[in-house]
């Protein structure tokens, strides 16, 4: 998968992400939704930050910006997945397992740019 495959995949999450606050309108699922798709446009201006960082110093700034984003929504997905168990909205399961797709997707785009990185080192 490319990054703009990635980019792609990454703003249907978003969409997704706004849909449930429609299907379970609540104050605690906006703000959840709200910083799960900020964290989301962070880590997709990242990917490319951290593809194309010249230093280690930047290489490193990336990677760290990028796990603590990817972080923000893991914690998003798993209070969902909480509400989920509470509310058992099918549409909500579904989101979920995207977003926890989504976090695998990029934490294995990461692993290859890092395995690239420590290659190109040695």
């Amino acid at each position: 998968m490319n990054v703009d495959q990635i980019h792609i995949k990454n703003e249907k999450f978003k969409l997704g992400a706004a849909k449930i606050v429609e299907l379970l309108p609540s104050t605690n699922l906006v703000s959840l939704t709200t910083s799960m798709s900020r964290s989301a446009t962070k880590v997709d201006g990242l990917l490319p930050t951290l593809l194309s960082a010249k230093t280690q110093t930047q290489f490193y700034n990336a990677i760290d910006k990028l796990e603590e984003e990817l972080d923000e929504i893991l914690y998003a997905l798993d209070q969902l997945s909480i509400l989920n168990k509470e509310v058992d909205a099918p549409q909500l399961a579904e989101f979920v397992m995207f977003g926890y797709d989504m976090i695998s997707i990029y934490s294995f785009a990461c692993d290859k740019v890092i395995e690239k990185r420590f290659k190109q080192e040695a």
